[in-house]
């Protein structure tokens, strides 16, 4: 049985920003494209496979050992948390791999 998807705050944040900057950087078609390409494979993949993303490095150096990353092409990163008991994967944020995490997670919870 797949596992359920919660998108957290965070994630729809940092999605929105992602796009953003992408449209900014490249094109509305190319922000577009991406946004719902990490869509796509989170809703496809993800439930199905849930251990497939390795614990999450960057993350793992800030102290915080519970999170998952899933590189979902050269560019994109999603982090996420499997919540065992109530079969629930809890998407946590979207990223650009070449972004500092940690930046990322200051400014997002600054907005919050």
């Amino acid at each position: 049985m797949p596992y359920k998807l919660v998108f957290s705050p965070v994630f729809k944040i940092s999605l929105k920003r992602l796009k953003s900057f992408l449209k900014r950087k490249f094109s509305t078609e190319v922000s577009e494209a991406a946004q719902s390409k990490i869509r796509k494979a989170i809703e496809e993949t993800l439930p199905f496979n849930p251990f497939m993303g390795s614990v999450c490095d960057r993350l793992l150096d800030l102290g915080v050992a519970r999170y998952r990353q899933w590189v979902i092409d050269k560019h994109n990163t999603v982090i996420y948390r499997i919540d065992e008991d109530n079969k629930e994967l809890v998407i946590l944020m979207a990223f650009e791999s070449r972004q500092s995490l940690q930046k990322l997670l200051i400014d997002v919870n600054l907005i919050l």
